[in-house]
């Protein structure tokens, strides 16, 4: 029987919350993007570092069925929870990406006019409206400076989170303070239509496909 310490061993690397990056692939009607340089903007798609990333979570529905003295829990025909995730971003020093958030959330509504809102959000197809959002967790099994870019190669991915049809419904506003001097930092949050999470048994045809860029990585 092993002791405790071979025990605490034997079981291996953890997972580290901090071991992720984030690619935004924006709509393709969002042109002239702003934050990283023109020439390494791949697809219209770049990764940045974000602050906080929490995955939705889609579950199987449930319900309560009971006879006599017995109560069982069987599973519904149903997708339950919402499709909605945030993304907390930090701020670079010119707003870039702050203004390339804006052009995305200005597709579907801009508050500065008068009821500019473009109706039939996860209902209008014309895929050029659309983003594309791929998280990926990486595994600390290796030296962490070999995927210090975002890196979608497999053996170095633990984790991965991709949505597609994405509709980016609200950026949030900086908060400004004399007593402090932080980092500006903004939520964003966005809706989807198509999630696929980590070893899924659909293809990514029927999921929806998405172009990685080179390895690229804005702090």
């Amino acid at each position: 029987m092993s002791g405790s310490i071979q025990v605490l061993m034997d079981a291996g690397i953890d997972a580290y919350s901090n071991l992720y990056d984030i690619q935004l692939q924006f709509p393709s009607i969002c042109t002239n993007l702003s934050y990283p340089p023109s020439s390494e903007i791949t697809g219209n798609s770049y990764s940045v570092r974000a602050m906080s990333f929490q995955p939705p979570e889609l579950s199987l529905g449930e319900y309560q069925t009971s006879y006599k003295g017995v109560q069982m829990t069987r599973p519904t025909p149903k997708i339950t929870g919402e499709r909605i995730f945030k993304i907390q971003f930090r701020m670079d020093s010119n707003y870039l990406l702050y203004q390339d958030l804006l052009k995305w959330k200005h597709i579907w509504v801009d508050p500065s006019g008068e009821a500019n809102i473009q109706v039939g959000g996860l209902a209008d197809i014309e895929v050029s409206k659309y983003g594309t959002v791929l998280v990926s967790g990486y595994n600390a099994t290796t030296n962490i400076g070999e995927y210090s870019d975002f890196t979608p190669v497999p053996n170095s991915v633990g984790a991965t989170f991709t949505f597609y049809q994405v509709i980016c419904s609200k950026v949030g506003t900086p908060n400004y303070q004399r007593s402090a001097s932080d980092a500006v930092t903004i939520d964003a949050e966005f809706i989807f239509g198509k999630m696929q999470e980590s070893r899924s048994n659909l293809s990514s045809g029927n999921a929806g496909s998405i172009a990685y860029p080179p390895d690229l990585f804005y702090a």
